[in-house]
């Protein structure tokens, strides 16, 4: 994918979603810094490109800078209100209390909303954490189950044989 965006922006370097997906993109292949200046130059081509800046949050959350991750999402989900990942990730960025009951109530909203079974496993497991954080145990381990489930039944047949080397 990364050398098709780069194609796309050279022809057309004012695209915003081209450069937001770039930063995914880099980002997944563990290219932070780089990400991170396709995300901003992103967000000055489109202010509230929902993609840039939930990227953002990822990169700030994954280097211990919480407080800005939660501002970025917190900003992101003014933007898109039901974006699955960025309200999952929104719980991630400290321990969750009974006063946040009203995140798990929107996240079971969303996970039932027939969105797609990876974003709702991303959901699951982050209201598995809200449990965890609540001390509801059978609650959380039900989610993280259905988390499972859900990645399992998007997930290939696993060929042993294939990732054994021989």
């Amino acid at each position: 994918a990364e050398p098709l965006l780069r194609g796309v922006l050279k022809i057309n370097p004012k695209y915003p979603g081209a450069r937001a997906m770039l930063g995914v993109t880099l980002l997944s292949l563990g290219y932070e810094h780089e990400a991170t200046v396709a995300f901003r130059k992103a967000l000055k081509l489109s202010p509230k490109d929902p993609i840039a800046l939930f990227g953002l949050a990822q990169i700030a959350r994954v280097e211990g800078r919480f407080d800005e991750a939660q501002s970025l999402l917190k900003r992101t989900l003014e933007i898109s209100p039901k974006m699955p990942t960025a309200w999952a990730a929104l719980n991630g960025t400290r321990k969750m209390t009974a006063a946040d009951s009203d995140w798990f109530a929107t996240a079971a909203e969303i996970a039932g909303s027939g969105v797609p079974l990876w974003e709702e496993s991303q959901l699951r497991f982050a209201m598995g954490k809200f449990c965890d954080d609540v001390n509801d145990y059978e609650r959380a381990f039900a989610n993280y189950r259905r988390g499972n489930e859900l990645l399992k039944s998007v997930a290939g047949r696993y060929d042993r044989q294939t990732h054994s080397g021989s």
